[in-house]
């Protein structure tokens, strides 16, 4: 299983907070550009996995400038052993190590639904 289904799944545990993957959702004639931009947009957290790939995508950075310039809660998600750059340098983060990234996962998870609560949602 993937890094990203792992996330999805445990996420699936708390159907209040939905996990929109944008390269998973099928649009067949939308860009995958249009539908990031959509669900950006229309979300209030993003969730970004910093791995080894993500740190060569030049299309990853862009989408986190997005998130920044739409003023959305970031929260970073970085593999042990990696250090944040770019816009991200310098911000806090969740930690997950490759081989146990479940752990990780929760601690994201607590940290989204805690925001969540202070927002005013029931979660």
């Amino acid at each position: 299983m993937s890094l990203i289904e792992n996330v999805r799944e445990e996420f699936e545990n708390f159907p209040e907070i939905q996990v929109v993957i944008a390269e998973q959702l099928r649009r067949p004639g939308v860009l995958l550009t249009e539908k990031i931009t959509e669900l950006m947009q229309s979300c209030q957290v993003v969730v970004v996995v910093w791995t080894p790939n993500l740190v060569k995508s030049i299309m990853a950075n862009h989408e986190i400038g997005y998130a920044c310039a739409l003023d959305k809660v970031v929260f970073p998600f970085v593999m042990t052993g990696m250090e944040l750059k770019g816009l991200l340098q310098g911000a806090e983060y969740i930690e997950f190590e490759p081989g146990n990234v479940r752990e990780g996962i929760r601690i994201l998870i607590a940290q989204i639904r805690a925001l969540a609560t202070k927002l005013g949602y029931e979660v």
